[in-house]
């Protein structure tokens, strides 16, 4: 189907491109790739054959994403009618779009053979690629003649968006935000984990641990390391998860071993800020006192808390626009946008896997994980806030709908039913 093949190809622009490429209009930033993608998805879910009407997808949509989608979308909406905000608030209805058109794609697994996974794999390429470029251009083992333009157009991109916002020493990926980075790379590693296979789930590991540490993201190497602690104790509960964990060390120690005796790696161990780590021991040990960055971030939130008493229904307006200030963390800026509701329905989409199963839906060690990744990166970012940087969850969600549910006798078989 020519339009689907389009779509998708739009959405991987999008993911990889849309921190880089947008058209200034009407005083705002235009994701082009976006909006074709959402625009070409919605022409294609219509083209497909319909789906019976016992399908629990709709269900399963309005008691996980649905009410987290409607009121992003529905909140910039009374924003501009009661708060008289500009026309350009109405660039927020393209973050739910793209997750919803993301969703619809669903349709096309079931009808059109579309994997997900295949789709998914470029971009953890191409991003974990760059992002290993850019780590072993700061370790300088590659020279500046060869990175050098590449180096100066991540400069450009950061400056573009903040005139005094560049980062030099981490890893960004194709995104300009190291820390979107690091979030995106705990989802590659999740998203080969549990979705590729072989030499491709080999590949996706190694660019997303790569990635993780390249981007010096302290959220990040916290989120790793539960995965790690995940694996490892279900590793030691289910036989086939240790023999996946062993067969993946297996073809991982010849690249450690040649990085280890070239002298790569102690090259690039230089580039990791050590202090970064001694801080996330410190704050365990002393709390948030410890760490002046995290302390400022808490100052901010309890500012949020009493700020937000005037609102008891939140701002309505994305909270940077209204609060004067940037909010790293998902909870806060929900809480404050859209009040107990917005804030909710965040709850509600992290009790998804839940949701999944109770409706007999394969996949739910993927969305665990997933769930994982979100829910302890909201602490210091807001991940949903980024649709690239959370499209591989979006995509695992996806594949795992418009895979085919299990039937009653596959439940009692798994011992679901008695």
């Amino acid at each position: 189907m020519p339009i689907l093949r389009l779509s998708v190809t739009f959405l991987v622009l999008s993911i990889l491109l849309s921190s880089r490429f947008s058209i200034p209009l009407f005083g705002g930033e235009l994701d082009v790739f976006g909006v074709a993608f959402i625009g070409l998805s919605v022409a294609s879910w219509l083209m497909s054959p319909h789906r019976s009407s016992r399908s629990r997808a709709p269900l399963l949509f309005a008691l996980t994403a649905g009410p987290l989608l409607l009121l992003l979308g529905l909140l910039p909406t009374l924003g501009i009618l009661v708060a008289d905000a500009g026309i350009t608030l109405l660039y927020a209805w393209i973050l739910p779009a793209k997750v919803l058109a993301t969703l619809l794609l669903s349709r096309a697994v079931q009808s059109h053979g579309l994997d997900i996974r295949r789709i998914g794999l470029i971009p953890i390429v191409a991003h974990g690629v760059y992002g290993l470029l850019q780590t072993l251009y700061r370790a300088e083992l590659i020279p500046t003649s060869v990175w050098g333009p590449m180096a100066n157009w991540d400069i450009r991109s950061q400056q573009y968006w903040d005139a005094e916002y560049v980062i030099v020493g981490r890893s960004t990926g194709l995104f300009i935000n190291a820390n979107e980075f690091g979030m995106w790379s705990c989802l590659a590693v999740v998203f080969s984990a549990t979705l590729a296979e072989g030499r491709v789930r080999v590949i996706g590991l190694f660019l997303g641990v790569a990635g993780v540490l390249g981007s010096q993201s302290r959220t990040a190497w916290i989120v790793l390391a539960l995965i790690i602690v995940f694996y490892a104790v279900r590793g030691a509960r289910h036989r086939r998860a240790a023999e996946i964990t062993v067969g993946v060390v297996s073809l991982l120690a010849p690249v450690v071993a040649l990085g280890w005796l070239t002298g790569a790696f102690a090259a690039v161990a230089d580039q990791i800020d050590v202090e970064r780590i001694a801080g996330v021991l410190a704050v365990a040990e002393e709390g948030v006192d410890a760490d002046a960055n995290l302390n400022a971030r808490v100052d901010a939130w309890r500012d949020v808390w009493i700020y937000s008493g005037a609102y008891p229904f939140g701002t309505l307006l994305p909270p940077i626009g209204v609060f004067g200030g940037y909010i790293d963390n998902q909870y806060v800026s929900f809480f404050l946008q859209g009040g107990p509701f917005l804030l909710g329905a965040f709850l509600l989409l992290l009790a998804s896997p839940v949701m999944f199963r109770c409706l007999g839906f394969r996949g739910g060690m993927t969305l665990r994980l997933v769930v994982l990744v979100v829910a302890v990166s909201g602490l210091t970012m807001t991940p949903v806030s980024s649709f690239s940087a959370s499209s591989l969850g979006w995509l695992a969600a996806t594949h795992v709908v418009g895979s085919t549910p299990r039937t009653a006798a596959g439940l009692r078989e798994h011992g679901v039913l008695a």
